[in-house]
């Protein structure tokens, strides 16, 4: 039986502080996901954030290609 690596503890950035972090607005934080520009996992039903696979994500797809 082969051995399997133990999946990896994901951090989950709460909606405020990565807006925070990423110098955007929750209003234009709404449109990234909305647009599917940005994967928002819900925690409850009151409180959501971003998983940190999905903010290295978000910041790979903001990076420009040197011309």
């Amino acid at each position: 039986m082969p051995a399997t690596s133990p999946r990896p503890i994901l951090r989950i950035i709460p909606m405020a502080q990565w807006c925070e972090l990423r110098g955007v607005s929750r209003w234009t934080a709404a449109r990234l996901a909305k647009a599917g520009k940005l994967k928002i996992t819900e925690m409850s039903p009151r409180l959501i954030g971003v998983r940190e696979d999905h903010d290295r994500e978000y910041l790979d797809s903001c990076v420009r290609n040197a011309g």
